[in-house]
């Protein structure tokens, strides 16, 4: 499976360790996000460039985590970072999408997070307006048009969703294997 990974968006800690607070790893366990500490204790062997799953928090700011399948605790002040999930499977989103030419099958919308994930597939019926009728023909002009038409969608009346958005990254895949859906692009906005 293709895992695509968006950005990496992370909160810091200091020096002095009293940036990120107890709240944080509360609301970043929710999120189901990751945290890198410097130390974990019952852990000698941990990594810290190795993100640790938040499991718990007690009062005292203490955290429990699973290190690979091990067991360990981190000291808020040890916390260096939280990061934010900002990966998917791309290859269930293709998958998910039917080989059809109506578009309400292949255009679909996603939330993940605070991101949309926007795909539009390209077919015969795409390419009405244009003078072309080879299969690779259309793909070609699929991917030129692509990025212009994805950086569009937040000012299209009927993708209000969008309008406080921006297209982050985006992707052309074409789809070998089916015969009426050629193509999808898919957009990324946050």
């Amino acid at each position: 499976m293709k895992w695509m990974k968006l950005f990496e968006e992370f909160k810091q800690n200091n020096e002095a360790g009293d940036l990120i607070s107890s709240e944080d790893i509360i609301n970043a366990k929710k999120r189901g996000e990751k945290i890198y500490a410097t130390i974990i204790e019952d852990v000698p062997d941990n990594d810290p460039k190795e993100p640790l799953e938040i499991k718990d928090i007690d009062e005292d700011g203490l955290i429990t985590v699973d290190y690979k399948g091990k067991m360990g605790y981190v000291k808020l002040k040890d916390v260096t970072k939280i990061v934010e999930s900002n990966e998917f499977d791309l290859q269930s989103i293709i998958d998910s999408i039917p080989d059809s030419d109506i578009p309400s099958e292949t255009n679909k919308i996603i939330e993940i997070g605070d991101k949309i994930i926007y795909t539009e597939g390209w077919c015969d019926r795409c390419f009405s307006n244009y003078d072309v009728y080879d299969r690779d023909d259309m793909v070609s002009l699929a991917k030129e048009l692509t990025p212009e038409r994805l950086e569009k969608i937040p000012m299209l009346p009927q993708y209000k969703r969008f309008r406080d958005k921006r297209l982050i990254d985006w992707k052309f895949i074409e789809l070998d294997g089916n015969s009426v859906n050629y193509a999808l692009s898919i957009g990324i906005y946050k």
